[in-house]
C-alpha cells in the first residue's frame, strides 16, 4: 500500500478500464447537456453612465486662487460623487421602488420585500470600469425586463441625486446667506470708518506704489481666509493625511509666506488697533496719519474681498438650489439583449464531465490499491473491510 503509483501505472489503470471511462464520459456529457438546457435562460441588460464633471465655481479645489470654499458643496470630489451613486444605488429606497414598480416579489417568488430586494441584488451588477464610467448590469429571464430595470435605476439615481444635491444646496445657501450678512456689517464698518477719517482729516492720500502694496496685501489676506475656511470644513470629513487636506495647508504655508514677505517686521500702531492687525503694511517711512489712513484702507480692501467672494457663491448657491435638470450622462443606455447571459452550456458540460472523469479515475485508483492491499497485508485488508464494511468486496 506504500507503494507509490507512476505515470505508466495511472495509464495502466485508464487503459485496462477504458470501457468504464469511456461510458462516464459519455453519460456525463449527455446529462450536463440535458440539465443545461433544462435551465431557464437569463439575459444580461446594461446601461453605462460618464463619471460625473468635477463642480466648477468657488468651490473647486482648482479654482482655490479665486474662490471662498464653504461648507458642504464639492468636498470630496468626483471620486467620492461616483462612490455616493454606488451607495444610492445599493439603498433601500431606491431598491424598494424597483421592486415595486416590476412586481418583484412576486416575479422571484419572494416571502416579504427584503427577500425581493435581496435578490434583486444578486441579479444587478454596479462596477465603475477602469475608464470612470459606472455600468448598471441587470439579470433577468426577459430580456425586455433586465433592459427596462437597469434603465429604471438610471432614472431614480437621477432623481434621488437631484434631491440630495437641492438639499444639500439649500443648507449651503443658508449658510452663505448668514455668513453674507457678517461680512456686509463688517464691511459697512469699514467703509464707516474709512469715511470719518477722511471727513476728519481731510484729503490725505498714498502715494500708487503703497496703494498697490496695500491691495497686494489684501487679496493674499482674502485668499488666506477662504482657505482655512475650506481647510476647517474638509478636516471634519478627512483624516490629517488626506492629499486634499495635506495640498490645503500647503497653499496656505506658500500664501503665509508670501504674506510675511510683503508685511516685513514692523508693528502696528497700537492707536488704530482692529482685529485684521496681523496684515499691517510696513511703512516706516509714513507719518502715523499716513499710517493710519493706510491701515484703515487695508481693511477696506480685505472686507471688500471677502464680500465679493462671498456675494458670487451666495449667487452660485441659488442656482444650484433651483438646479432640476438631469444630473447624469448617459454614454449607453440599456437595451434588450440578444444573447443570454447564463447558463453557459459549454462550461457546464466541460466542468460536469471534468469532474465525473476525476471520480470515476480516483475510483478505479482506489480500487487497485485495496486488490494490491488484499495481495500484498491481507491483515490490513481485512482490517480495512471491517471499517468499511459492504463498501469493499
Amino acid at each position: 500500500m506504500s507503494k507509490q503509483y507512476t505515470l505508466i501505472d495511472l495509464l495502466y489503470i485508464a487503459r485496462i478500464h477504458q470501457k468504464f471511462l469511456a461510458i462516464v464520459f459519455i453519460v456525463s456529457a449527455v446529462l450536463s447537456i440535458a440539465i443545461s438546457l433544462l435551465l431557464p435562460k437569463w439575459y444580461k441588460a446594461s446601461a453605462r453612465l460618464l463619471p460625473p464633471k468635477p463642480e466648477t465655481g468657488l468651490l473647486a479645489l482648482s479654482d482655490i486662487q479665486n474662490a471662498l470654499p464653504l461648507g458642504g458643496l464639492n468636498l470630496l470630489g468626483g471620486d467620492n460623487e461616483i462612490l455616493e451613486f454606488l451607495a444610492i444605488l445599493e439603498s433601500r429606497t431606491l431598491l424598494n421602488a424597483i421592486v415595486q414598480k416590476f412586481d418583484l416579489k412576486k416575479r422571484y417568488e419572494a416571502k416579504n420585500i427584503e427577500d425581493a430586494r435581496a435578490a434583486l441584488l444578486k441579479n444587478c451588477e454596479f462596477k465603475v470600469e477602469e475608464n470612470g464610467t459606472l455600468s448598471i448590469s441587470v439579470l433577468d429571464k426577459k430580456p425586455e425586463v433586465a433592459a427596462s430595470i437597469a434603465n429604471y435605476f438610471v432614472v431614480l439615481l437621477d432623481s434621488l441625486n437631484i434631491r440630495f444635491k437641492t438639499g444639500k444646496a439649500r443648507q449651503d445657501r443658508m449658510f452663505i446667506e448668514k455668513r453674507l450678512k457678517t461680512s456686509e456689517k463688517e464691511l459697512a464698518e469699514a467703509e464707516d470708518e474709512f469715511k470719518k477719517f477722511q471727513e476728519t482729516y481731510s484729503a490725505v492720500a498714498l502715494d500708487e506704489q503703497t496703494k498697490a502694496l496695500i491691495e497686494t496685501a489684501a487679496a493674499l489676506q482674502a485668499q488666506i481666509y477662504t482657505l482655512e475656511v475650506e481647510l476647517s470644513v474638509k478636516e471634519k470629513f478627512l483624516s490629517s493625511k488626506h492629499y486634499t487636506i495635506v495640498s490645503l495647508k500647503r497653499q496656505l504655508n506658500e500664501l503665509n509666506k508670501k504674506l510675511e514677505e510683503i508685511l516685513g517686521k514692523s508693528q502696528p500702531d497700537k492707536r488704530f488697533t482692529k482685529k485684521t492687525d496681523n496684515l499691517f503694511i510696513p511703512f516706516e517711512e509714513l507719518p502715523s496719519l499716513g499710517l493710519a489712513y493706510a491701515r484703515l484702507y487695508r481693511d477696506l480692501q480685505v472686507q471688500g474681498k471677502i464680500y465679493e467672494f462671498l456675494f458670487k457663491e451666495y449667487e452660485q448657491a441659488k442656482i444650484r438650489e433651483a438646479h432640476t435638470t438631469p444630473t447624469l450622462q448617459v454614454l449607453d443606455p440599456a437595451v434588450p439583449p440578444v444573447h443570454k447571459a447564463r447558463p453557459k452550456r459549454s462550461l457546464i458540460v466541460i466542468i460536469t464531465v471534468f469532474c465525473a472523469m476525476i471520480f470515476a479515475f480516483s475510483g478505479l485508483v482506489l480500487k487497485d490499491m485495496l486488490l494490491r492491499l488484499k495481495t500484498d497485508a491481507p491483515e490490513k485488508f481485512q482490517k480495512v473491510k471491517t471499517i468499511f464494511g459492504r463498501l469493499i468486496s
